[in-house]
């Protein structure tokens, strides 16, 4: 009887052991690099489909290896994009998702470039466009180098000017169809201020 205790016992080192050896990585283990890389090949269908994907936030937690925040945009740079924030966990792996706009309805006062994009995108100008694409930035935040990577059509020059002048809460479109070339501004309530019409798009309306 002991005899076969003692095997059993031996037998359940032997599992564990071979277990501890062969079971893989555990997502406590992984580094900062590695839990990225699981994020981004998880969104991998959404970004080759145009989604524009940032990092808000990531953080080591007492619950979880790694907390991380997200912005998902689809369509970003039509007059109706979507977004999307996703708050990942390891491990478990996952994620809860949040709709944060999905209706093209911009709610002042305005937090997003995207919901700029759906204001300015309802001036009659705009909405005349064929597939217009644009983009939005508030002049406080404005970084050249950001701005060139998130819209790397920017007409910088043309939108400096007509962007000097207002204050810095002002939110400032640029939008491209074809051969045309559009600004809007807009206060944080949505409202249009005014209309840069550099190519004539919108004489003919």
């Amino acid at each position: 009887m002991l005899r076969r205790i003692a095997a059993l016992v031996g037998v359940l080192v032997l599992f564990f052991v071979l277990f501890a050896v062969f079971t893989p990585m555990q997502t406590e283990e992984l580094t900062r690099e590695q839990a990225v890389e699981l994020v981004l090949n998880d969104l991998d269908e959404l970004t080759a489909k145009g989604a524009l994907v940032s990092f808000l936030s990531i953080d080591e937690s007492e619950d979880y290896a790694w907390v991380m925040e997200l912005k998902i945009v689809t369509e970003p740079y039509s007059r109706c994009p979507k977004v999307e924030k996703r708050y990942y966990t390891f491990s478990p792996f996952g994620y809860r998702p949040e709709q944060v706009l999905l209706d093209c309805v911009p709610r002042p006062p305005l937090i997003y470039p995207e919901e700029a994009l759906i204001a300015a995108g309802k001036d009659y100008c705009i909405a005349s466009l064929d597939a217009p694409k644009g983009c939005a930035f508030r002049l406080k935040d404005f970084e050249s180098g950001y701005a060139r990577t998130y819209c790397p059509w920017l007409a910088e020059d043309e939108f400096n000017e007509f962007a000097s002048g207002f204050n810095e809460l002002v939110w400032i479109t640029q939008w491209s169809a074809g051969g045309d070339l559009v600004f809007i501004s807009l206060n944080d309530d949505g409202s249009v201020l005014s209309r840069s019409d550099l190519t004539g798009a919108c004489s003919s309306n």
